[in-house]
């Protein structure tokens, strides 16, 4: 493992146990778990969760032998979410995206070189609606919100993820590499990505990319329906994340000016 200049190896180390823990099909686990999947000395690796468990940013079931996140994760979670100002932005773009289109709204983030996550969701109000659980995760050459992280970095970068194989998620699921890179460059010149039944079956996302100052894509802002919806539904859908992206960007530019 490469050390950086500045790391502290058991702060580093702690990162990597809390980021494990957060995937979502990791969120119980036990130590051997743990300290096999991330390399670490189990020894090593419980004083670790000990410490965390301390601090209540783990908890321990003690029925189950398994360690999960911990409570004061949520008072963090929600003074980031407050202090980090996109993430503030967020919330009322995509307030505004669910009344324009009566769909579970997210936002996406690229949460380490080849991982996405969900940081933020709004969802209507109505018993047959689309759930999705902030913090889950993708592998980012699986679901479509990935083209967009993919398609704004240098080639050398993205062919490093694309070579790896596209792996079939569902029937639907883009496998053959021109396709996808086709797909991509389509979403690139369109603004937007209607991705239909692509990672989970009778499920259709439209979405559409928020940058940063450096031009680089920061986030990929999306709305999520049940696949059997009308196409005028989905036409008003692309329209919807495509005006709201527009005004997302916009905003945020004026930050940027502004700072």
């Amino acid at each position: 493992m490469v050390q950086h200049k500045y790391e502290a190896p058991a702060v580093f180390q702690a990162s990597r146990v809390l980021k494990f823990l957060s995937r979502y099909k990791y969120g119980n686990s036990t130590l051997t778990q743990i300290s096999e999947t991330l390399g670490l000395n189990k020894s090593t690796c419980l004083r670790i969760l000990k410490t965390l468990e301390e601090a209540d940013f783990v908890s321990f079931n003690s029925f189950r032998k398994t360690y999960s996140l911990g409570p004061y994760l949520v008072v963090l979670g929600s003074r980031a979410f407050e202090q980090i100002d996109y993430l503030s932005l967020s919330k009322s773009f995509l307030k505004r995206l669910v009344d324009l289109t009566c769909l579970t709204s997210v936002l996406v983030d690229r949460v380490s070189n080849d991982r996405l996550v969900y940081v933020a969701k709004e969802e209507i109000n109505e018993a047959h609606r689309i759930n999705v659980s902030v913090g889950n995760q993708f592998k980012i050459a699986e679901i479509s919100y990935g083209m967009w992280f993919l398609a704004y970095m240098n080639e050398k970068e993205r062919m490093k993820y694309i070579n790896k194989g596209l792996r079939q998620v569902t029937p639907c699921t883009i496998t053959d590499v021109k396709e996808y890179i086709h797909k991509m460059e389509l979403a690139k010149e369109q603004g937007y990505i209607v991705s239909n039944e692509v990672y989970v079956t009778g499920i259709t996302g439209i979405s559409a990319p928020i940058f940063k100052n450096s031009g680089e894509v920061g986030s990929v802002i999306a709305c999520i329906g049940f696949s059997t919806m009308r196409q005028s539904e989905v036409q008003n859908a692309v329209e919807s994340v495509m005006r709201v992206a527009k005004e997302f960007n916009e905003m945020l530019s004026l930050q940027f000016i502004n700072q």
